[in-house]
């Protein structure tokens, strides 16, 4: 399941790819502040909450890491199908999921070593080589972006396409993986749930409501105020679970994100009605 793992996830970013042009990226440099504030709330503002849930709900050691994975992930092709239907900016999207990928082949494995430190897990039990782990996350994530950018450019109407459906079996890929870790583990997701399940539930509503709050307190419009919401609230599963399964080979760690990968549609949900009587 470990190879469905790393192809689902090379596919969901080669996939965003294709939807991807430069000119997606020009836009937010000419307005860069939505930018900014949406990396904020997602880079910094999410890892914070979710560090501090852990501590208020007393997660053990191996549930804060792999809580911990979940915010500490990039956006994912998720986001960008939501803020679409929440009539967000899907440029905005797009090139924040883009960015906060880029970001985190660098952040995410120092970051991970670090919590695991803080929560006193021996390294030599579990650790993750901080360069070898960028060079396989910049192999999974950006080589795939580029080469669906590339697709793109030179083939615009294969690009076209490939899109919907290459989603779809993005979408259904995660599912039967999710449903696999859920069987593999019941045990353990029953004993985890009542642990898991509430700070999982209140980073999905804490996040939220103060990435929204970020968002107009820099005066940001509307549309793309439900754009950074949508990016904070939604992060990579498949990314997340590549890291506990692959990279960490502890497909226990994964409880916090398999949890997570279902209670997200609840807010995505609200976004999207919301969005889309606010956006009309």
């Amino acid at each position: 399941m470990n190879y469905l793992l790393l192809i689902m996830l090379a596919l969901m970013m080669f996939t965003m790819g294709l939807a991807l042009a430069i000119k997606d990226f020009a836009a937010v440099v000419q307005a860069p502040k939505a930018a900014i504030v949406g990396i904020f709330c997602q880079m910094m503002l999410l890892p914070a909450v979710g560090y501090a849930l852990s501590v208020i709900f007393a997660l053990s050691p191996a549930m804060t890491m792999g809580f911990m994975i979940v915010c500490l992930s990039p956006g994912g092709v998720m986001s960008n199908y939501v803020s679409y239907l929440a009539r967000g900016d899907s440029a905005l999207s797009i090139s924040l999921t883009v960015l906060s990928s880029l970001i985190t082949v660098f952040s995410l494995p120092i970051l991970i070593n670090w919590v695991q430190q803080s929560v006193g897990i021996d390294a030599t039990s579990m650790s993750l080589p901080v360069k070898q782990t960028m060079v396989f996350l910049a192999s999974i994530t950006l080589i795939p972006v580029t080469l669906g950018m590339l697709v793109r450019r030179f083939f615009g109407s294969i690009a076209d396409k490939l899109s919907s459906p290459l989603s779809a079996l993005c979408s259904a890929l995660l599912a039967i993986y999710i449903v696999y870790i859920w069987a593999s583990k019941a045990d353990d997701i029953a004993v985890s749930f009542a642990a898991v399940g509430p700070p999982v539930i209140a980073l999905m509503f804490t996040i939220s409501i103060l990435s929204f709050a970020c968002a107009k307190l820099a005066n940001i419009a509307e549309h793309r105020v439900f754009t950074i919401v949508i990016e904070a609230s939604l992060q990579n599963s498949a990314m997340a679970f590549t890291i506990t399964s692959v990279l960490l080979q502890d497909v226990s760690l994964g409880i916090p994100n398999l949890f997570y990968s279902i209670a997200m549609f609840v807010p995505a949900f609200i976004l999207i009605m919301l969005g889309r009587s606010k956006n009309r």
